[in-house]
């Protein structure tokens, strides 16, 4: 079977009236590879509102698409990795459902993995585009991304954006060792990303925000902190292997 240049992971929960619109754009914006040849996985987090439903009825009879299901809702850090760990591309990257990122900066995402392993979209690097962001939210993420670097010493300014690309033996060894099921999942690949010795790269984003996002104010940045504390103490202990290298 031919390898695809490009797998596309769209993590899902509860996200069939976005996807009603996210998908025909996907398929629409022949971005990712010439030829069509990309490869796209949506990864249904266990939804009850007929995700799963929604995206077969999308993909259906499309070479290099499909639908994979995890049996309950395990979280954002879970549906990746099980879309890491089938997906065949040569490259690999993935982006929310409701594709709040440009689409257009895909191809300049996996440009930059010439000469890097991780390519991490930043809504905060310069040139960056920001547009609709709660003053409420945005304190909040500004805490957090502080919070994450102050603990885990990583140079990433934007852990958290949606919209990452991965070499795919970078990104299935990292998502092999990642144990965050949740929201704090990206941090804990970051974290492992430096500690293996990958090269990481930002790319400013143009972002707009989408209403309907699955954070919980009150409940997640809690979770996530935690999240994170656990992942320092869990990858100071433990050493891990040099990385193959290309």
């Amino acid at each position: 079977m031919e390898v695809p240049p490009v797998s596309v992971i769209v993590p899902a929960y509860n996200e069939a009236a976005r996807l009603e619109d996210s998908l025909p754009r996907l398929l629409g914006d022949r971005f990712l590879a010439p030829g069509d040849c990309s490869e796209l996985i949506v990864v249904d987090d266990g939804s009850v509102d007929g995700t799963a439903q929604v995206a077969e009825r999308h993909l259906r009879g499309i070479a290099n698409a499909r639908v994979m299901r995890l049996p309950w809702h395990a979280g954002k850090g879970a549906a990746v990795r099980l879309g890491m760990a089938g997906a065949r591309g040569e490259t690999i990257l993935f982006m929310d459902a409701d594709l709040a990122t440009e689409l257009s900066l895909a191809a300049e995402l996996l440009c930059a993995l010439t000469d890097a392993d991780v390519v991490v979209g930043s809504r905060t690097a310069p040139g960056a585009v920001v547009h609709g962001r709660s003053r409420l939210r945005h304190g909040m993420h500004h805490a957090f991304r502080q919070h994450a670097r102050r603990l885990t010493g990583i140079e990433v300014s934007d852990p958290q954006c949606g919209f990452k690309a991965f070499r795919a033996d970078a990104g299935k060894v990292l998502f092999h060792l990642c144990r965050i099921d949740g929201f704090g999942f990206d941090v804990e690949i970051l974290l492992l990303a430096a500690k293996l010795g990958y090269t990481i790269k930002e790319i400013p984003v143009k972002w707009t925000a989408i209403d309907g996002s699955k954070v919980r104010m009150l409940r997640d940045p809690m979770t996530m902190a935690l999240d994170i504390a656990r992942a320092r103490l869990r990858h100071a202990r433990r050493p891990h292997p040099d990385p193959i290298r290309r």
